[in-house]
């Protein structure tokens, strides 16, 4: 964990070094098109996922209309329960896909302002659909503080409010946070299966290298 955190720190201060060039350079020109947002747009992703997490993700972005758009995602995450594990340097990581319609709210309002909108840098709504699976349940609150293994199987369905900004042509910056209702099943080898609704919330904190058309 602490080298993932270096890492991480370290390529903070060399992006924000390359960050600084002139935005309208790369700025594009959206008048003779139909949509506002990027066409199609794909790209990698790290950094702090589902509040919690240190993730790696892959992602592709296609527009529905001239400031929506419809991102899908698949990321593998570290586990959002390790302040209960003893061993920090062997954090499972566990997958899980999103897929959300965003509306890029003030998109043509950056861009009548000359500011740099490309690669979609704006303010964002959106709907999350996240499904995450974890092999390997944790049960930390158990009377023996015994970890037990097993399956769990969560869906989150989540407001959420973003913001995109770029740092260079293709890297950019992008946070997010959002609430809403979570349903986990859960099954082990040593307790039954069980079903809870929860409610939910989510913070991403990210660095991703972009490419649009």
């Amino acid at each position: 964990m602490k080298k993932l955190l270096l890492l991480f720190a370290s390529s903070t201060l060399v992006l924000t070094a390359f960050s600084q060039v002139n935005p309208l350079a790369y700025n594009q020109n959206k008048n003779d098109n139909s949509f506002i947002v990027e066409n199609h747009s794909f790209g990698l992703k790290t950094g702090w996922m589902r509040t919690l997490g240190f993730g790696f993700s892959g992602f592709y972005e296609f527009s529905l209309a001239d400031r929506w758009t419809l991102y899908n995602e698949i990321y593998l995450s570290s586990d959002t329960y390790f302040p209960f594990r003893k061993d920090f340097d062997k954090l499972p990581l566990t997958p899980g896909i999103n897929i959300e319609p965003r509306w890029y709210f003030n998109i043509q309002k950056r861009s009548n302002k000359d500011k740099w909108t490309a690669n979609n840098a704006s303010n964002f709504l959106s709907f999350r659909l996240n499904y995450h699976h974890r092999n390997g349940v944790m049960t930390p609150f158990h009377e023996d503080k015994v970890l037990y293994s097993g399956n769990s199987y969560e869906f989150n369905a989540l407001l959420m409010f973003g913001m995109r900004r770029n740092l260079t042509k293709h890297i950019f910056f992008e946070g997010s946070v959002g609430l809403g209702i979570q349903y986990i099943k859960e099954e082990g080898v040593s307790f039954p299966m069980q079903e809870n609704i929860y409610p939910s919330a989510q913070l991403d904190l990210r660095f991703g290298i972009n490419w649009a058309k």
